[in-house]
């Protein structure tokens, strides 16, 4: 305030400004009227007065607390149970709580504990479950829900495991272990070496044999612990591991040389290692390959067959110890090598089918066929028929494949030309001389013919080879023939007693359409 008098001018304005943990200072602000504050947390105010002169005072300030929040209180324990509250407000607190014993038990009367006092009691129960009711308020009366908590006698889990050995190899399992009030969350493993390993389920391999002391912990959601430990001894009664077995070429010729190896692992060392072969006659040979080694793990024997057929093997091996150990079998096949041939011409015509013979030796029958004829056309026939309709020059690919699917290849060439040489032909009967009755009695300067007569040719083609020979009587067409021998018997009357020159007219065309004639003027009687 600044009331006018003969000294003071009056009050003008009053300025204040704001301080928050999160904001930080406000903009300085004019003084109206009372404001609230919502946010909660610790605050200052400064402010100041100004008269109508500009005199200005000194800052003030204060600093206060908003706290809307109630304290958080938590129970736990049993015999004590504790009672523990917390508030981030103004830090002051009380816990107001009730107990009873059992469900059906009376409840007691409420009480409420000292300024931030944690409540400690300690109820007798004869292990029966104790129920409390409890919630804190602080000085501000900022008051929690009711915690309706119930109380109870933690038990210890109990720890148990089960466990299978193969050979230095031990599988734990503490799945027999259990917890009557609660759960188990961690399972911890000391194995006896110096190792440790976590988990219900779990793996652990020893580098030797031996008796170990195995030590499992156990620890429940409440944070109890319970341990068990137990001797495991180890010997070894594992038969040697045979492992990737290879025989290497499982197809060979008679004479030829297949491999046969595997790695065969130990812990303790091997007696005998030996190889046990079945041949097709049915014998049965042993034969020992300890001292044939690649290297520490891997055995061979290296070796050559004359009987033709299926042969089988496996591996036999005792250890130290005696345990023994036997491969799988494995089989390979001695035969003849697979041979494919291909029998066709080496040179054909478009359009005129080109004919092909597949065939095998060796491998195991039967056999299937696969042709490629070279413009992307196939077949499956062994001895299929093709007609091409492009000349060039073309691969025949013949593929051969066993019944055990074994294959061979081989391949050809052909080139494929156009025909266009004409056919062969000649009129061979009749010729000149006088003919009686189909026989030729004289040579003579005409050819003259007394009654019916065969005409008779002889026509070829040295390319895609004859198609037909058309037989002409003076230019009308009598016959067709289209194969060896051409001959035609004319035995026709004359249409006039006046005419009796004719010309007898041959055609020969080949299946490329190639075609070439002859011809005769012959003298007819009939």
């Amino acid at each position: 305030h600044d009331k006018p008098s003969l000294y003071n001018v009056g009050l003008n304005n009053t300025y204040y400004r704001i301080w928050s943990r999160n904001g930080g200072w406000s903009d300085w602000m004019r003084y109206q009227d009372s404001f609230t504050v919502g946010k909660e947390g610790g605050h200052y105010i400064e402010y100041y007065s100004v008269d109508y002169l500009g005199n200005m005072e000194s800052f003030h300030n204060t600093s206060f607390y908003v706290d809307n929040t109630p304290p958080t209180t938590t129970g736990y324990g049993y015999y004590p149970i504790h009672l523990d509250s917390k508030d981030i407000g103004v830090g002051f607190y009380n816990i107001h709580y009730r107990f009873k014993v059992e469900a059906n038990g009376s409840w007691s009367e409420w009480f409420i504990g000292s300024l931030n006092e944690n409540i400690t009691l300690w109820i007798s129960n004869d292990e029966k479950p104790i129920y409390v009711d409890y919630y804190g308020v602080d000085i501000l009366g900022n008051t929690e829900g009711i915690h309706h908590g119930i109380f109870k006698l933690l038990k210890k889990p109990h720890a148990d495991f089960s466990y299978s050995k193969y050979g230095r190899a031990v599988y734990f399992n503490a799945s027999p272990s259990y917890d009557e009030d609660g759960s188990i969350i961690h399972y911890n493993w000391s194995f006896g070496d110096g190792t440790q390993g976590y988990g219900i389920r779990i793996n652990h391999t020893y580098s030797d044999y031996g008796t170990y002391n195995v030590t499992l912990v156990v620890t429940d959601n409440d944070g109890l612990t319970s341990n068990i430990s137990r001797s495991i001894h180890l010997i070894d009664n594992v038969p040697p591991d045979i492992i990737n077995i290879d025989v290497d070429p499982i197809r060979q010729i008679p004479g030829g040389y297949v491999n046969i190896s595997a790695e065969i692992i130990d812990d303790s060392g091997l007696q005998d290692v030996q190889l046990i072969l079945t041949y097709p006659n049915g014998d049965i040979e042993n034969v020992s390959i300890k001292n044939n080694k690649v290297n520490s793990n891997i055995y061979y024997y290296n070796h050559t067959y004359a009987q033709k057929g299926d042969h089988g093997c496996y591996f036999w091996t005792i250890d130290v110890y005696g345990n023994i150990g036997v491969s799988d079998s494995r089989y390979f096949d001695i035969e003849e090598k697979l041979e494919a041939s291909i029998d066709a011409p080496s040179s054909g015509f478009i359009y005129i089918p080109v004919y092909l013979h597949g065939s095998a030796t060796g491998g195991k029958p039967p056999y299937s066929y696969y042709w490629e004829f070279g413009d992307g056309s196939n077949s499956t026939e062994q001895n299929p028929t093709y007609t091409y309709t492009t000349t060039g020059v073309y691969t025949i690919t013949l593929t051969v494949r066993d019944s055990r699917y074994i294959t061979a290849k081989t391949t050809k060439t052909i080139e494929i030309m156009r025909d266009i040489d004409p056919p062969f032909v000649d009129i061979i009967k009749p010729t000149l001389g006088i003919y009686f009755k189909n026989k030729l009695l004289t040579n003579f300067f005409l050819s003259v013919i007394i009654g019916d007569i065969d005409i008779e040719v002889e026509a070829s083609d040295k390319g895609t080879g004859m198609d037909r020979v058309e037989f002409y009587i003076d230019n009308q067409l009598k016959a067709t023939v289209t194969s060896p021998p051409y001959l035609w018997s004319w035995n026709e009357k004359s249409t006039s007693w006046f005419k009796h020159m004719h010309t007898i007219k041959v055609i020969a065309y080949d299946e490329a359409g190639n075609s070439k004639g002859d011809t005769i003027i012959v003298w007819r009687f009939r």
